[in-house]
C-alpha cells in the first residue's frame, strides 16, 4: 500500500534504511528486522509485509518513520530577540576580571579565589 507524505514533508526527509515501523491491531513490525519493507517514492511511501502475517483489513495501519530532517511548526517558535542567558557586564556574577565567579559553594560556605577551584 502507499500513503501520502506527512505535511510538509518530502521522500527526502525520510532515512531510506532507517528504522521504520508499521503498527496493525498492537502488533509491531520492523523493517530493520525483514517484517515488512518501505520504499519512498515521489508519490508517498510504500509499505510492503513482508512478515508472512496478514494484515487484517479492516484495522488501521500506524507507520513510525525515522525520519532525516526536523520539520518544525514555527507558529509557537520565540522571536529572534529573545536575549541570551548570559550575564551582563554589571552583573555581580562577574568578577573584576569578567570571569564567571559563583558567590557560595555547595556546602554554602563563601568562595575565595580563582573560579577553578571547585564546582562553578
Amino acid at each position: 500500500m502507499t500513503v501520502p507524505y506527512p505535511s510538509g514533508t518530502s521522500s527526502a526527509d525520510f532515512i531510506p534504511d532507517g528504522r521504520h515501523q508499521a503498527v496493525s491491531d498492537f502488533d509491531y513490525y520492523f523493517r530493520e528486522y525483514g517484517h515488512c519493507s518501505f520504499a519512498f517514492g515521489p508519490g508517498g511511501v510504500t509499505v510492503t509485509n513482508t512478515s508472512g502475517i496478514t494484515w487484517n483489513p479492516g484495522q488501521t495501519l500506524r507507520l513510525m518513520l525515522d525520519q532525516e530532517t526536523l520539520t518544525t511548526d514555527d507558529t509557537y517558535a520565540s522571536p529572534s530577540g529573545v536575549p541570551l542567558p548570559v550575564p551582563e557586564g554589571s552583573s555581580l556574577a562577574l568578577t573584576n576580571d569578567g570571569g564567571a565567579l559563583a558567590l557560595t559553594r555547595f556546602d554554602t560556605e563563601t568562595r575565595d579565589g580563582a573560579p577553578w577551584k571547585g564546582a562553578v
